[in-house]
């Protein structure tokens, strides 16, 4: 969890031991307006111009884009494009065909759906899990020959990044991976924290 959560100190106090283990990145929607705002502030020239030029190429060539319920989503279609995507990282079998699909269906309303895509084609499909007060970015998968005049890579992202501040969440959390692109974003780092604590056996009670 976050090193700055007000867990910590009740945490400490019960007599666990925190561990900083990563670096998660994300981003508090309330420092901005709204996407545009983001995109104006955070972004340097170069990223500012690269993912505007996207989204309108992406406008150009017709993408719709939508938001589903995960009872609505093309969850096979998504598993598709993300073993696809994963398989240049070698851990296409993160997404378990059927396995995956029946996961996500458990979640119900926690997870959505943002599909994009060129007439019938789905092109990018990403995942988000929601609860009280964040959004989190979770998965996403892409046809990456699909559109040669545009990312649907960065362009799924700008429109999750548009879900974050339409969903009215104090943070939405892009997870560890990719600290590069996620710095050059203007993503936030936190450090992530684990806590141990050494458990006694009882009185007469042996360890296996």
């Amino acid at each position: 969890m976050d090193g700055d959560s007000s867990l910590d100190p009740l945490l400490t106090t019960a007599g666990f031991s925190g561990v900083d283990i990563d670096v998660g990145w994300g981003l508090t929607p309330d420092g901005y307006t709204g996407f545009d705002d983001y995109l104006t502030h955070a972004l340097k020239a170069k990223r500012r111009q690269n993912l505007t030029r996207d989204l309108r190429a992406a406008d150009r060539a017709g993408v719709t884009v939508r938001t589903r319920d995960t009872d609505s989503a093309d969850l096979d279609g998504f598993v598709r494009l993300a073993r696809s995507t994963a398989a240049n990282f070698g851990n296409s079998d993160y997404y378990r065909q059927g396995l995956f699909q029946d996961f996500v269906l458990a979640l119900g309303d926690c997870a959505q759906g943002h599909e994009l895509r060129v007439g019938d084609e789905l092109i990018a499909s990403a995942l988000t899990l929601t609860d009280d007060t964040r959004l989190h970015y979770w998965a996403v998968g892409y046809a990456e020959k699909a559109t040669p005049h545009f990312s649907p890579f960065y362009v799924a992202y700008a429109h999750v990044m548009r879900a974050a501040w339409a969903s009215g969440r104090d943070w939405v959390e892009l997870g560890r991976r990719n600290p590069t692109f996620k710095r050059l974003y203007g993503l936030q780092p936190r450090t992530l924290r684990a806590y141990f604590k050494e458990l006694h056996p009882h009185p007469g009670e042996h360890r296996a």
